[in-house]
């Protein structure tokens, strides 16, 4: 069980990963969240944990947070869907304060 796995190295990212989709499927967006965040802060290059992060925040209309994530791994060389890059790009830039973001060409 994820409680063993986690006690046996409890740096172990992908054990968070794991409860972090358990979190996801249950409509528990802010756990997710929290336990993505953590998975993060252990490994910053952790695809599966940016790339959820990513998902998460477009759920709960954080547009530019989930930009800044697709937008590194894109950078790290991961391939990300056109038509979701572009969908997150757009709404960062709509609902961003600050002006517009970083416009980045596919």
């Amino acid at each position: 069980d994820l409680d063993s796995a986690e006690a046996l190295d409890p740096r172990n990212v992908d054990t968070n990963v794991l409860r972090a989709s358990i979190s996801i499927a249950r409509q528990e967006p802010a756990e997710a969240l929290r336990l993505l965040n953590k998975s993060l802060a252990r490994d910053p290059d952790h695809f599966t944990a940016r790339y959820r992060r990513a998902m998460v925040l477009k759920s709960l209309d954080r547009w530019p947070e989930a930009f800044q994530d697709l937008l590194q791994l894109r950078r790290a060389g991961y391939r990300i869907e056109k038509n979701l890059f572009q969908e997150v790009q757009r709404r960062a830039n709509e609902s961003s304060t600050d002006g517009p973001r970083e416009d980045v060409s596919l």
